[in-house]
């Protein structure tokens, strides 16, 4: 079957509108699995929820960085990582949908504020 250019326009709304349904979801915490090394050096991943990447890393007991690996520009502490950028992203996903809900949470707030105040004038 062809489609002409509004059927077309309409089957593409419908897949986004489905698209940020399923993205309207409560995921599960994911954890870093790889432990801060007792001595050496361990590597993979991390994320950074405000710029939205994830990114290789590096920890020792006492430093971490981010990869290349340079110990001389570590920052204090060693820190658990995940081992796949897939983990990393699924933890950073969950981290994001928490935030959001707050804002959600925020505004619904607002909402009813606003409601009592105009019901009571």
């Amino acid at each position: 079957m062809v489609m002409n250019k509004r059927e077309r326009e309409e089957l593409d709304e419908a897949i986004v509108r489905a698209e940020i349904l399923l993205a309207l979801r409560w995921t599960v915490p994911e954890c870093p699995d790889i432990p801060i090394p007792a001595e050496g050096v361990t590597t993979g991943w991390l994320y950074n929820h405000v710029s939205k990447k994830a990114y290789e890393a590096w920890s020792h007991s006492n430093i971490h960085g981010d990869m290349p690996y340079m110990p001389k520009y570590g920052r204090k502490n060693g820190i658990e990582l995940y081992s796949t950028k897939t983990r990393a992203l699924a933890a950073m996903r969950h981290v994001i949908e928490k935030q959001m809900a707050m804002e959600l949470l925020d505004v619904d707030k607002m909402i009813i504020a606003s409601s009592d105040t105009k019901s009571n004038l």
